[in-house]
């Protein structure tokens, strides 16, 4: 192989490679950004989870990035034992945001299907969201180690920061943000349907 017929192929490569970067790039710009703000134990939370996203995910998973952040009403201090948190309903509620923010974290972003069916099924009262990572293969011992360690407490002051300045806004849990913009209309309107309002906002895209 000649050094043109070698440049030439470079060049092309890299054509080729900025084509595939570009697609996916536009690909992920394309799509509606959904926070979805909640609480482990929060009825409204469950009957969103259980009424709207389970049966309204199938139809707009591939158009849509959704980031779930388990945290709500609740706060952080400091104690003699290091960072604690006050949850709205209790104990039992804070324990079940942070495995929620750890589990989470295992799966990863990238996996936005398997989050989904995690927290479905988390926020079904009559399931053990243990079971409900362990039957979808989750890694349990990474979990447990997030769990146990400061990676924890880290995700949940992350869930805090994204979560209380909008909460205070909305005084209301779950809140549902599109494309990283509060808007109080269209939160209370997801609650009674989340289908229509997800449809309208991909329309204008």
């Amino acid at each position: 192989m000649d050094v043109k017929s070698g440049c030439k192929i470079i060049f092309l490569m890299t054509i080729f490679l900025f084509s595939v970067i570009k697609s996916t790039n536009s690909s992920d710009s394309n799509k509606l950004n959904i926070d979805i703000l909640y609480e482990s134990r929060c009825p409204d939370s469950k009957n969103f989870m259980q009424r709207h996203l389970k049966r309204v995910y199938p139809k707009i998973k591939d158009m849509v990035k959704i980031n779930y952040v388990p945290f709500g009403k609740a706060y952080s201090y400091d104690s003699n034992d290091g960072i604690r948190f006050n949850c709205q309903h209790g104990q039992r509620e804070c324990d079940g945001n942070k495995f929620q923010s750890c589990v989470l974290d295992v799966i990863g972003s990238d996996n936005q299907d398997l989050q989904t069916d995690f927290v479905v099924c988390a926020m079904d009262f009559t399931k053990n969201p243990q079971n409900c990572a362990k039957n979808i293969g989750v890694n349990f011992k990474k979990v447990n180690e997030c769990m146990t360690s400061n990676k924890g407490i880290q995700l949940q002051l992350k869930a805090e920061q994204d979560s209380t300045g909008i909460i205070r806004r909305s005084g209301f849990v779950p809140t549902i943000v599109y494309n990283g913009v509060y808007n109080g209309n269209d939160f209370w309107d997801s609650l009674d349907d989340f289908d229509s309002i997800v449809s309208n906002k991909l329309r204008s895209l």
